[in-house]
C-alpha cells in the first residue's frame, strides 16, 4: 500500500519471514489473502509478485465508485445531521494539518475516511461491503499517484472543502455536481499517471 515494493517485484517468503522473524505459515497465508484481494499475483515459475496497476482496473473502480457514491449520497442527504457536517469538517482540518507536513499515506487514510463516512451514516451494508471492497484498491492508486503529482498535498485537500459547503446547502444537484468534479479530478490525475 505504500509502495515500496514496485509493480513486478518478486516477493520471497523465506526473506520476509527472516525480515519478520515469523516462520514462513503466516507469510504464505498473507500473500495468498493479498492474492486474493488483488494486490499481489501468482506468476508461473516466479511465484508471487506485486500486481501490476492497469488503467483499465482503475477506469472500473472509478466508474463504480462514482455511481454507488452518488447514489449514496443522494439517499443519505435527508439525513445528514450536523454531526455528520462537524465529522466532515473535523476530517477536512485535519487532512489540511497532514497535508502541510506532507503525510501522505496519513492524509490517505483521513480522505478515504471522509468518504466512508457517506456510506456508514447511510447504513446499507451491502453498499458499505462494496466500498470496502474497493477502498483497499482505491487506497493503493491514491498512494502512488499522490506520491507522483502532488508536492503539495493541499491541493487535494481543498478539495473536500467544496463538497461539504454543497453538503451544507442541502441542494441535491449542487452535491451531484460537486461531488462528479472532485472525482472526475481524482480519476483526470490517474489517468495521466499512467
Amino acid at each position: 500500500m505504500r509502495g515500496e515494493y514496485h509493480p513486478g517485484y518478486r516477493l520471497i517468503i523465506l526473506d520476509i519471514a527472516s525480515s519478520f522473524g515469523v516462520s514462513q505459515a503466516p507469510v504464505r497465508e498473507a500473500i495468498e489473502r493479498l492474492k486474493h484481494e488483488g494486490l499481489l499475483k501468482a506468476e508461473p515459475n516466479r511465484g508471487s509478485t506485486v500486481a501490476h496497476l492497469s488503467l483499465s482496473e482503475m477506469r472500473e473502480v472509478y466508474e463504480l465508485r462514482e455511481l454507488i457514491e452518488l447514489y449514496v449520497l443522494e439517499r443519505m442527504l435527508p439525513q445528514l445531521s450536523a454531526e455528520d457536517l462537524a465529522k466532515l469538517n473535523e476530517l477536512y482540518e485535519s487532512m489540511c494539518r497532514v497535508a502541510q507536513k506532507d503525510d501522505v499515506f496519513a492524509f490517505i487514510e483521513l480522505d478515504l475516511a471522509f468518504h466512508s463516512l457517506f456510506y456508514e451514516r447511510y447504513g446499507n451494508g451491502q453498499i458499505l461491503g462494496v466500498w470496502r471492497g474497493i477502498k483497499e484498491k482505491t487506497t493503493r492508486f491514491v498512494s502512488i499517484t499522490n506520491q507522483l503529482y502532488f508536492a503539495d498535498l493541499m491541493v487535494i485537500a481543498k478539495g473536500h472543502r467544496g463538497l461539504i459547503d454543497a453538503l451544507q446547502s442541502g441542494d441535491l444537484d449542487s452535491v451531484k455536481e460537486t461531488y462528479r468534479r472532485h472525482i472526475e479530478g481524482v480519476w483526470g490525475r490517474m489517468r495521466q499517471m499512467l
